[in-house]
C-alpha cells in the first residue's frame, strides 16, 4: 500500500474511534437526565401525597394544617431509579430528598433532587442539594 492509503487508514480509525467516546459520553449524560427526570417526576407524586396529608384532619390520620409527621410509605420510598425520604417536615413545609441510581454531575455522588413542599406549591430546592 502506498504512504496515502495508509494515512487514509490512520485517520479512518481517529475518527470511528472518536466518534465510539462520544457516542459512550452521550448515552451517559442522557442516562443522568433520564434519572433526574424519573426522579423529579416521582417527587411530584410525592409532594401530592404529602400536601393531601397537610390538608386531611388529624382525626382521619392527616396532618391537620401541619407537615409534621408525613412520612413516605414503604412501597412509594424506593423504586428502581431511586430512594426517597423526608428530610425535613414543620408545620408550613417538607423537603422530600430523592438519590438516583446514576452518578450525578460531580462525578461522584448520586444523583441528588431535595423539592420543597407547602400547603399550595412545591419547588426544586437547589440550595439543599442537586447533583
Amino acid at each position: 500500500m502506498g504512504q496515502q492509503q495508509l494515512m487514509l487508514i490512520v485517520i479512518g480509525m481517529v475518527i470511528v474511534a472518536i466518534t465510539v467516546v462520544v457516542g459512550i459520553w452521550m448515552m451517559k449524560v442522557n442516562a443522568v437526565e433520564h434519572n433526574r427526570d424519573t426522579l423529579t417526576s416521582y417527587l411530584t407524586h410525592i409532594a401530592v401525597l404529602a400536601q393531601a396529608y397537610y390538608h386531611n384532619p388529624k382525626e382521619i390520620g392527616g396532618g391537620g394544617r401541619s407537615f409534621v409527621g408525613f412520612t413516605i410509605s414503604p412501597q412509594d420510598a424506593s423504586t428502581d431509579d431511586g430512594t426517597f425520604a423526608v428530610t425535613e417536615a414543620t408545620p408550613v413545609e417538607a423537603a422530600i430528598q430523592a438519590l438516583g441510581v446514576e452518578i450525578g454531575a460531580d462525578g461522584t455522588s448520586p444523583t441528588k433532587i431535595v423539592i420543597v413542599v407547602r400547603s399550595d406549591s412545591l419547588f426544586v430546592d437547589m440550595s439543599r442539594g442537586y447533583n
